[in-house]
């Protein structure tokens, strides 16, 4: 894949400016499984990308053959518009006088108002014109996070398929496709405020659940197929470590097996995510039955401990480095696509690299290492899309319209 506006030179430059005013980092440990030859930036920056027509299969070393998507994913995320997460649209909560912190309760604190409240935020937070936006940057993917009561307002919420409908217009008008990604399953599959309830993980203890997502699932599979926009759908997001691995697959098989009722393999993709286990799927949908299928895996670089310790450059070689051999390797059993990161970093760790120039410098290279190596297989997602100017870390890196805007990242995509 080739990012117009991002050239070689320009990223050395940048990572050596970064360099320049700061201490050389001590040796980056890497675990068992991502100890292989580490990528230096030049040599990731010219990795010849492939060209081939859409949905081709190239063989990797053994037998089996991996198909990738051509061109490959440069998407971003619909954060927070059919599913909400309070960080990023604070005031959507406060302006209603609610504390709480996630989809379920705000919709209890709302009451009789909910539908007026949710129907505003639907057709202002998203509009036709960011879907304009996108097409003209050259992104060709977005991936919408809904959940399970989508269809029909279950347990409270506000039903609002009409709006994913929307979506598939605007997307096909211009130009882009439409990943669909189950965000939320009753009771809970993580205990984020993503999945529209906090503090619980619960879905997978009860069959009930499970079987009502495989569902929505069926639903939305037959909902779309036909429509020209349509790329696939994520059957889970981001399942907690705390579901065992065989309940998972299990369901992601079931899953699998529902939505392929109307999906077509050779044009359709489905998409199940590594429940923070990325390496633990090497024995897992191998074989030509499942040459559609595609392995999420999110990449952030602020939420564990270890990022409290690491500069920016260390940032930067930590994704040229574990994370880009982490994703090779598991490149040779799925594509591989990175469905969430971003350019969020703590605040103090930026401030350190020196002079705003320099901090402009160590962002461009931060956004350019991720371009490329997350783009390596399947492809990526940046999230997310907006914020709201009031969101929880607006302005430092958690919106690409933004980041694109503030000169972070380029403001073209293309293969």
């Amino acid at each position: 894949m080739r990012v117009k506006g991002i050239r070689i030179t320009a990223l050395l430059l940048a990572v050596s400016l970064i360099a320049g005013c700061t201490q050389p980092p001590a040796e980056e440990e890497t675990s068992p499984s991502t100890a292989a030859t580490t990528m230096t930036t030049e040599e990731i920056m010219t990795t010849p990308q492939s060209t081939e027509p859409r949905h081709t299969e190239v063989p990797d070393d053994t037998s089996k053959r991996i198909r990738l998507p051509s061109p490959r994913i440069r998407g971003v995320n619909l954060g927070s518009w059919l599913l909400l997460e309070r960080w990023m649209v604070p005031e959507l909560f406060t302006e209603n006088g609610a504390e709480s912190n996630d989809e379920y309760r705000f919709m209890e604190e709302l009451g009789d108002s909910k539908e007026a409240v949710m129907h505003e935020h639907y057709q202002s937070f998203i509009t036709e014109e960011d879907f304009a936006w996108l097409g003209e940057a050259g992104i060709n993917v977005v991936r919408i996070p809904v959940g399970y009561w989508i269809f029909d307002g279950k347990d409270h919420f506000v039903a609002n398929i009409e709006y994913l409908d929307k979506a598939f217009e605007w997307a096909e008008a211009h130009n882009i496709e439409v990943l669909i990604d189950l965000h939320g399953v009753r009771d809970s599959q993580n205990g984020f405020d993503n999945s529209g309830l906090e503090g619980k993980v619960g879905w997978h203890l009860e069959r009930e659940n499970i079987d009502e997502a495989v569902e929505v699932l069926d639903q939305l599979a037959a909902r779309y197929a036909e429509h020209p926009a349509l790329f696939g759908i994520a059957v889970l997001n981001e399942p907690s470590w705390e579901i065992p691995l065989d309940v998972l697959k299990d369901f992601y098989l079931e899953s699998y097996e529902a939505v392929m009722q109307y999906l077509d393999r050779t044009k359709h993709w489905v998409v199940i995510h590594d429940g923070f286990r990325f390496q633990e799927w090497k024995d897992f949908m191998q074989g030509d039955t499942y040459n559609n299928v595609i392995l999420d895996t999110h990449m952030y670089h602020v939420f564990e401990d270890e990022d409290n310790k690491l500069s920016v450059l260390d940032q930067i070689r930590k994704a040229a480095g574990p994370r880009n051999t982490a994703i090779k390797t598991m490149s040779e059993y799925f594509p591989v696509m990175v469905g969430e990161w971003s350019l969020g970093l703590h605040g103090d760790k930026l401030a350190a690299v020196g002079t705003d120039d320099q901090q402009l410098n160590a962002l461009r290279a931060f956004g350019s290492t991720q371009l490329v190596v997350y783009g390596q297989s399947a492809g990526w997602f940046f999230w997310s899309y907006k914020q709201s100017p009031r969101a929880t870390g607006s302005g430092s890196g958690w919106s690409f319209r933004s980041a694109v805007e503030n000169g972070w990242l380029p403001e073209q995509y293309g293969e």
